[in-house]
């Protein structure tokens, strides 16, 4: 199927047969989202669904659940849901569960016939986005529901005719300081509504939120990621019904999965395990140079609450066009430290230089084995993103630490994918973002970005500065609490 926007399902529904049946969200107005930013939400064709649905089974799938996209497909009227379920179970028999996202106010307004009349035809579990346990966050966010009582509500009725729920969270939603209380009052709520399973994200700070201003204003602090994880781990404890939990922490990358209460500790170990990873010595702080955009470098590094001083931008040796090798960069991100240690660090008031950890990190983004440079201009942005449109490129990094006479050096590679653009897409994006200073002609964290279809490796390695793999260097030369 031709498709608008970006696909997304639930990590739990992974191997079921995604049927979008819309585009977006209704409602598409919290903070912290900008999934379907540029999306109006609209119904897609019956023709259009029903030849998807022809498609997989001429292709003589055989799938036992079915997933309605996008973004909150519960919203679609009753009678539409029915009619593409029937078609569908009709052509497809294998097909013996219906699942899809839904908001706390689509179930509002079906009524319990409507609720009972879905369930019969197999409806068995909508996924729902709770993100929260405080009301005043809720209200924050301008969540579509802002009271949990108001959710609870409706979670009884649609247990009434045997629909069970998926519960989304994010943590950090609550921003700084405030992480336990939230995980306590997601315990209480889930305990009580008894979610068959739970999704856990850490929320992502970017320019592209409408959270961001609120960012800028002062008026809401992200948690670092040890606060995330201090939060995971306490929701975990506190939890005390059967039920799977998946917890996603992007920024390290790391991820904890299991059955409650069966893995508890099991879980509850993995996260203190981490946490230490990330806390570094007292006396450790890190001199991070770079040759790419400081905003976006302290915008992650501050997410995990180093003590670091960004010394200043070095290492903006052009390698547009050339052919990547790793050995080229290993050896950019080693000239970058050099010149850092030489021209900065040198004047710091650390005395004996075997003291210092000097961090830096050389990024290129390729395509077909060719480092692409920055766009002079915007037909120049253009013709760049236009060559990348519907296919797949790299962003490849080298890591250098320098640490007690020693450099040390470690690489990430995350393949980015872009869904096909249209003109009027990219030039929308040019003219808004301007990414003339940047490589590839873009930037993740751009508030106008939203061409990536999927990435394989790391979203921090894409924004400019690979974490998870600065974290491996400062574990093994053991400068951190886990040691």
């Amino acid at each position: 199927m031709d498709y608008e926007g970006k696909i997304c399902r639930p990590a739990f529904e992974k191997g079921a047969f995604k049927l979008p049946i819309s585009v977006g969200c209704s409602y598409n107005q919290c903070k912290f989202c900008c999934l379907f930013k540029y999306l109006n939400f609209k119904i897609i064709d019956d023709e259009k669904v029903f030849a998807e649905i022809d498609r997989v089974k001429n292709a003589t799938g055989k799938p036992e659940i079915c997933f309605l996209g996008d973004g909150n497909a519960f919203h679609n009227s009753t009678d539409r849901l029915i009619k593409i379920i029937t078609y569908l179970k009709n052509n497809i028999p294998s097909i013996k569960k219906i699942r899809m996202d839904s908001t706390i106010t689509d179930i509002k307004n079906k009524t319990d016939e409507e609720i009972k009349r879905l369930s019969e035809i197999g409806v068995d579990i909508l996924y729902i986005g709770i993100e929260s346990g405080l009301d005043d966050v809720l209200a924050f966010m301008n969540k579509e529901h802002r009271t949990n009582i108001e959710a609870k509500e409706q979670i009884d009725r649609i247990h009434k005719y045997n629909i069970d729920y998926s519960a989304h969270i994010m943590a950090g939603v609550s921003g700084a300081n405030r992480g336990i209380e939230n995980a306590k009052a997601l315990a209480k709520f889930f305990n009580e509504t008894k979610p068959v399973s739970i999704t856990n994200f850490t929320m992502l700070t970017s320019r592209k939120q409408k959270l961001y201003k609120d960012v800028l204003e002062g008026n809401f602090k992200s948690a670092t990621e040890v606060e995330c994880l201090d939060e995971a781990k306490e929701l975990i404890n506190e939890i005390n019904i059967n039920t799977d939990i998946d917890s996603f922490h992007d920024y390290l990358p790391f991820r904890v999965k299991g059955h409650l209460p069966k893995d508890k500790e099991k879980l509850i170990s993995q996260i203190d395990k981490m946490i230490k990873k990330l806390q570094l010595k007292k006396e450790v702080k890190l001199y991070i140079a770079t040759s790419y955009d400081v905003e976006n470098i302290t915008n992650i590094v501050d997410k995990i609450g180093f003590d670091y001083e960004i010394i200043s931008e070095f290492g903006n040796e052009d390698l547009t066009d050339k052919i990547y090798n790793k050995e080229l960069l290993n050896n950019l991100a080693k000239k970058i430290n050099i010149e850092s240690m030489n021209k900065s660090v040198s004047g710091s008031n650390v005395v004996n230089s075997n003291e210092l950890v000097v961090v830096s990190n050389a990024r290129v983004v390729v395509f077909e084995n060719k480092i692409l440079g920055k766009a002079e201009n915007r037909e120049k942005a253009y013709e760049m993103l236009k060559m990348l449109s519907g296919k797949k490129h790299f962003v490849l990094s080298s890591m250098c630490v320098y640490y007690n006479g020693e450099y040390h050096i470690k690489n990430e590679e995350t393949e980015m994918f872009f869904r096909n653009l249209s003109d009027e897409e990219i030039y929308r994006y040019i003219d808004g973002a301007k990414p003339f200073d940047k490589y590839g002609s873009y930037d993740i964290q751009d508030e106008f970005f939203d061409f990536e279809d999927n990435y394989i490796g790391t979203y921090n390695n894409v924004a400019g500065f690979p974490l998870n793999i600065l974290i491996d260097i400062l574990n093994e030369l053991k400068l951190t609490m886990n040691n």
